[in-house]
């Protein structure tokens, strides 16, 4: 009598220990009925439209292609990483274009010491012909020597003139090789992630050929893009709030507000195998939370509501 009430004991024991932390599960995941409640009203009304499509961000991803020619002497980033407009991805060999510049600078520093020499030898010109004149009034030059003395004036203030003009163009020599030594900085325009990095350190990258170097992820507004079937058309418009699902359906549904529709019908892409070749659709832009847990590049299903 004692073992059947021992193993009654244990029986219970075992069942509470199951059903315990069974009953605190499903408490703890199911869902709240708050949240839900809109979902459920709408999955109740009629579907108006629906359109399939991909998560992006506005613009697209951003590819960043080689500045110049030149071998890559370093990398400066990593794929996954946050980076802020400005910042340094890589740097391409720039030994000779800054050697370009320290030439380029040196001229300038040639072309303002003549500057200087010259506007001295104007100035100096300037007054002996102002005595000059003083004297030819007293008749006590010639007048010869006083048109010396004028010609010799005029011909340092023009020396002068070209003397600025060639600091100008020398400080503009300068300032297009530093900036042949910038241009040989790979930055970021944009803050983002970098998702893809296609180059190594000594790879030979090619502006002509416009190598990839880069592809970031432009930290800006996530939306869908969707191609809505020219038959919903009439019932879908701008400002029209929508439901996003993913594919697999594995997220609750997201919503959004249709943004813009374009005016111009093009063929369907990706299509599956059961619809027509010539299914003509607009392309609808969707805005939807940022904080939504689609990601970009997820594939989408979008469904309006009467």
């Amino acid at each position: 009598m004692k073992l059947k009430r021992s193993f009654r004991y244990i029986a219970m024991a075992t069942a509470s220990a199951i059903i315990l932390p069974a009953a605190l599960w499903l408490s703890a995941n199911a869902p709240n009925a708050e949240e839900d409640q809109a979902s459920e009203q709408r999955a109740a009304q009629p579907i108006l439209a629906a359109a399939r499509g991909v998560v992006e961000v506005e613009g697209g991803l951003l590819k960043i292609t080689a500045p110049r020619d030149g071998r890559i002497l370093s990398i400066e980033t990593a794929e996954m990483r946050w980076v802020q407009a400005g910042d340094v991805l890589a740097k391409l060999d720039s030994r000779q274009e800054e050697l370009a510049a320290k030439i380029a600078e040196s001229e300038v520093g040639q072309a303002e010491a003549r500057l200087r020499m010259v506007r001295a030898k104007a100035k100096a010109a300037a007054k002996l012909a102002e005595r000059m004149q003083q004297a030819a009034s007293g008749k006590a030059v010639s007048d010869q020597a006083l048109d010396d003395a004028i010609a010799a004036k005029n011909d340092l203030t023009a020396e002068a003139d070209i003397a600025v003009a060639a600091l100008e163009a020398a400080k503009a020599k300068a300032a297009l090789a530093a900036r042949e030594v910038e241009m040989r900085i790979v930055r970021t325009p944009t803050d983002g992630v970098v998702i893809r990095q296609a180059v190594k350190l000594g790879d030979m990258v090619s502006l002509q050929a416009m190598t990839d170097m880069f592809t970031l992820l432009p930290a800006g507004d996530k939306i869908v893009r969707a191609e809505i079937p020219e038959q919903f058309l009439d019932g879908v418009k701008p400002d029209v709030e929508v439901e996003v699902f993913s594919d697999d359906r594995a997220v609750k549904p997201v919503p959004g507000r249709i943004l813009r529709i374009s005016p111009v019908l093009m063929q369907a892409t990706g299509q599956l195998a059961n619809e027509r070749n010539d299914t003509r659709t607009a392309t609808s832009i969707i805005a939807i939370r940022q904080d939504a847990s689609l990601r970009v590049g997820q594939r989408v299903m979008v469904r309006v509501y009467k």
